[in-house]
């Protein structure tokens, strides 16, 4: 009996799978077993034998695969999306980081673009201020240069009008005698020289009174001829200048041949004290060159020392802005050295 039993079960159940299969094919789950109420042997108020029982089990083992089934559906869709979203942030951080890469690699080209613009513009810089030292020392030397040319053109100028003056007095000093009376005409016979002074008698001397017929007067110098002692009678002058004068027979002139007794000679410095005023003007002249030579030298040596210490700053050319001092040094040392 129990045999049986088991037999009917079984058969049951495979056909509740059967009819599960066969409903599944829809678009909805099977509707979970409910037993009637009522019905049944007339013993219990629910009659649910064993076929029924294993029935409405396969029936809700049916409903939870097909949840499974639908619940496995929505978690693969949700990877799929999650998928989808991963490869797509990823896809959008590779485009980024190749973006950036770019962004970088262009950057980097710019700034490289740019150190090397400024490291020709420094080079080019570096090579304009070397120039401009350049020729600020050549401007400082040339201006030095001329300076000195200038002063050596007034130490010229004022050492002519030294001798000038030393060449008067001594002149107007002299103890030579100056002045020649000669006996005879074209200043033959006695002679008798005479240096600056005053001489009221010719007896003391060779030539003797009412003695000369000729005269010599050395540059410079003139006299004054009496025909009496003591600067008396009839008078003339006669007076050299560059050159000597020579009077070879006074019987030509007023005073006459054979009539002077008394002289006067003295220094006649009035064409030498032309020249010397000629000569101071000048000196005068070019010593104001020479000032404003010496002044435009100082400068040309201060902005070559300014731009020598500009050139410093910038940490450039150091050896060459070493040089250039001690060439200005020089330089200023030459121009204090011109005293005017």
């Amino acid at each position: 009996m129990g045999t049986s039993n088991e037999l009917a079960i079984a058969a049951l159940v495979a056909l509740g799978v059967w009819a599960w299969k066969g409903r599944g094919q829809g678009s909805s789950p099977p509707v979970p077993y409910e037993p009637a109420p009522g019905g049944g042997n007339g013993t219990t108020p629910w009659i649910v034998d064993e076929a029924e029982r294993y029935a409405y089990d396969a029936d809700a083992a049916l409903v939870d695969a097909h949840n499974a089934d639908i619940d496995a559906g929505v978690d693969d869709a949700a990877q799929e999306t999650a998928e989808r979203e991963r490869a797509a942030a990823a896809a959008a951080a590779e485009w980024a980081a190749a973006s950036d890469a770019e962004a970088e690699k262009a950057a980097a080209e710019k700034l490289a673009v740019e150190a090397a613009a400024a490291a020709a513009a420094r080079q080019a810089f570096e090579i304009s201020e070397r120039d401009a030292m350049s020729r600020a020392q050549a401007a400082a030397s040339a201006a030095t240069t001329a300076a000195v040319k200038a002063y050596n053109l007034y130490q010229t100028a004022a050492n002519k009008v030294s001798s000038k003056s030393l060449d008067i007095e001594r002149r107007r000093t002299s103890i030579k005698r100056v002045v020649t009376l000669c006996e005879h005409s074209s200043y033959r016979g006695k002679r008798s020289g005479f240096a600056i002074g005053d001489f009221g008698e010719m007896k003391p001397y060779a030539i003797g009174n009412d003695g000369a017929s000729s005269l010599i007067v050395q540059p410079h110098y003139g006299v004054e001829v009496f025909s009496d002692g003591n600067y008396g009678g009839r008078h003339q002058e006669f007076e050299a200048n560059h050159d000597m004068l020579w009077v070879s027979d006074l019987g030509d002139e007023y005073i006459g041949n054979d009539s002077i007794s008394s002289i006067k000679v003295s220094f006649n410095p009035g064409q030498l004290l032309d020249e010397l005023d000629d000569l101071k003007n000048e000196r005068d002249r070019v010593r104001t060159e020479a000032v404003a030579a010496r002044s435009s030298a100082n400068d040309c040596i201060e902005r070559a020392q300014t731009k020598a210490d500009d050139v410093r700053l910038l940490n450039i050319l150091n050896l060459t802005v070493n040089t250039l001092e001690i060439t200005l040094t020089g330089l200023r040392t030459k121009v204090a050295n011109l005293v005017l």
